[in-house]
């Protein structure tokens, strides 16, 4: 996704978790599951170049703190909807 896209999305997300209270996502919601299913795959591929001594680029860096600072649920359980 281009930045401005990925921020629309992002905002997107900010309204869901004020109407259902988190940010565990289902894959099957029809606007954002797939966004945020893609989220989560792009944040596992950091952690597997960070572990192999690479540094995440910037803009990977800075989408992974603005997700943390809403909550995001990286590992998406039936417990995270809780």
């Amino acid at each position: 996704l281009k930045p401005k896209m990925w921020y629309e999305k992002f905002e997107e997300l900010k309204r869901y978790k004020e109407i259902h209270g988190h940010c565990a996502v289902p894959l099957k919601h029809p606007t954002l599951g797939k966004w945020v299913h893609s989220q989560r795959q792009n944040y596992r591929q950091t952690l597997r170049e960070v572990w192999h001594g690479r540094h995440p680029t910037v803009a990977a860096h800075d989408q992974i703190m603005l997700l943390n600072s809403i909550g995001f649920v990286w590992v998406n359980t039936p417990k995270s909807r809780k």
